[in-house]
């Protein structure tokens, strides 16, 4: 297939930069499940297929972690697949396989999966290959399976895809890769420049704010990002509805989006959220009036076979069964449980709420102290019950903290695991960084931590982790990077800090962010 010849191409020529997403993982995939009443797979076994895998950061990361599990990826770019086998290889992973693949000759002979990724693939193939994959998520998923489709959406692409429509005309002309790119990125720039000396009424505006808007954030992207999201032959947003209609003739249906806060209208103001409520008559429109009033461009979509009973109504009865984990940070240095003042605490994406009942404060700190671990509720709401002294029922407790942690859900302040993610805060006298993590910490400046996600790593952190063997002792660290530790220490030779203890602070940040293993 000509087009096919293309893709392949282009993919071989400018590489797609690969990263672990963590939205993909079995662990965050089966959690999400079970929120909505399925019995996934364990991640600890299960089997894996990726289709467009690139090199494999993401799978290869996945497959390090949980090594009971099995996982193939398929994509189209020899180069790609190459590059990646080359590294499963120098890791010697027996558990992870890459291939060099057209998912037209996907076939049955590769058997049933757990879970099916399909990340930034769906959007950008034809539609045979688009009916394709929704054939492979159909047949070859386990029963209790659950597949990941990611794809471009309306309205919000409307203005993105009229940007990618003139680039795409403008550079259709130039047969170099480099070339198109460079004039895509000139046409843009032109256009946007171009727009506000056209003319002064109101559509016009907004037409120059958007195109203002669009040249700036692809001004911030890699060349890759520009040639394959914007000047491949296809790319092909679609309503949510639109989706729902075509898993539904392949006998799939709808469970979840990867993130919990998209799916309600609780988090809008109070008559937005009613008039959505009046207006979804079901599932699919509620999620559509949403995508109407967010403007949505994208969506990671959970998908399981039709005939599978799922639950969205929660209720505590969900807390019992999962682990749970917060990344809200006290904004005050010393706390209070006792007080009956409110006490603040921040998200990772700035978001404050405060509280001023001892329990949930109890808790909300307990959780900050052990994060990123997670922990079942009951010995949350043990813990909580012995910090703030309650003198209240253990029903009663339980049921305000729940319901507590059940709104901090849906606004993405809790986490919830089906699994225990594997990784320890603990530091050992020899400790241990996974194997994955030492061996990008040689290579790259991101290393892919336990939770599979990337981690911006410095010198002095790459130096240490290279160090993390588990046949090392801190004093054996400190005198191999003595030169380095000495380097970090000098700024702060006034605060009387030792070689130890810049280790030791090295460590601490290590852990924190879950890169160190039992």
């Amino acid at each position: 297939m000509a087009t096919q010849a293309v893709t392949q191409s282009s993919y071989d020529q400018v590489p797609y930069p690969s990263l672990p997403i963590r939205s993909t993982h079995p662990d965050h995939i089966a959690s999400i499940a079970a929120m909505f009443g399925m019995a996934p797979a364990s991640p600890d076994a299960c089997r894996v297929l990726e289709i467009g895998c690139a090199d494999g950061a993401n799978l290869i990361p996945m497959a390090a972690s949980l090594p009971n599990s099995q996982f193939i990826g398929v994509d189209l770019s020899a180069a790609q697949v190459a590059l990646g086998q080359r590294v499963i290889d120098q890791l010697s992973l027996k558990n992870v396989t890459l291939r060099q693949l057209n998912v037209m000759d996907f076939g049955a002979e590769y058997g049933v999966f757990d879970y099916i990724i399909v990340y930034g693939v769906y959007s950008w193939a034809p539609h045979e290959v688009q009916d394709k994959i929704l054939d492979i998520c159909s047949q070859q998923l386990a029963p209790n399976g659950v597949a990941f489709i990611s794809y471009n959406t309306y309205p919000g692409w409307h203005m993105r895809g009229a940007v990618r429509n003139m680039l795409w005309y403008h550079t259709r002309q130039f047969e170099d890769v480099q070339t198109r790119i460079t004039q895509a990125r000139a046409l843009l720039h032109f256009l946007a420049e171009a727009a506000p000396k056209i003319g002064k009424d109101a559509d016009q505006q907004a037409y120059s704010i958007a195109l203002d808007s669009e040249e700036k954030r692809i001004a911030k992207q890699s060349d890759s990002y520009m040639l394959h999201e914007h000047l491949e032959e296809y790319n092909e947003p679609l309503y949510f509805y639109q989706f729902a209609e075509r898993i539904e003739k392949h006998d799939l249906q709808y469970v979840a989006e990867v993130e919990i806060s998209s799916m309600t209208p609780d988090v809008l103001p109070k008559d937005v959220a009613q008039t959505i409520g009046r207006l979804g008559s079901s599932v699919v429109a509620t999620e559509q009036y949403l995508d109407f009033v967010r403007n949505r461009m994208f969506r990671q979509s959970l998908l399981c076979h039709k005939g599978i009973a799922l639950e969205r109504t929660w209720g505590i009865d969900l807390l019992h069964k999962m682990h749970i984990a917060s990344p809200l940070k006290p904004l005050s240095e010393k706390p209070s449980i006792l007080s009956p003042l409110n006490e603040r605490f921040r998200g990772p994406t700035g978001t404050v709420v405060s509280s001023s009942n001892p329990l949930n404060k109890a808790a909300i700190i307990y959780l900050s102290k052990i994060w990123p671990n997670a922990v079942k509720f009951d010995q949350l709401l043990r813990e909580a019950r012995d910090r703030s002294q309650s003198v209240a029922s253990v029903e009663a407790d339980a049921q305000m903290l729940g319901d507590t942690l059940l709104k901090s859900l849906v606004v993405d302040l809790i986490e919830l695991h089906l699994y225990q993610p594997r990784f320890v805060i603990e530091i050992s006298e020899r400790p241990l960084a996974s194997v994955i993590a030492r061996w990008q910490a040689t290579y790259e400046e991101r290393v892919t931590n336990q939770r599979h996600e990337a981690i911006e790593v410095d010198g002095l952190m790459r130096a240490v982790l290279n160090y993390l063997d588990g046949q090392h002792d801190r004093a054996e660290i400190v005198r191999l990077l003595a030169d380095i530790l000495t380097q970090e220490l000098e700024p702060e030779s006034k605060d009387g800090k030792t070689l130890e203890q810049v280790l030791e602070a090295e460590l601490h940040d290590i852990a924190r962010a879950a890169l160190l293993v039992a």
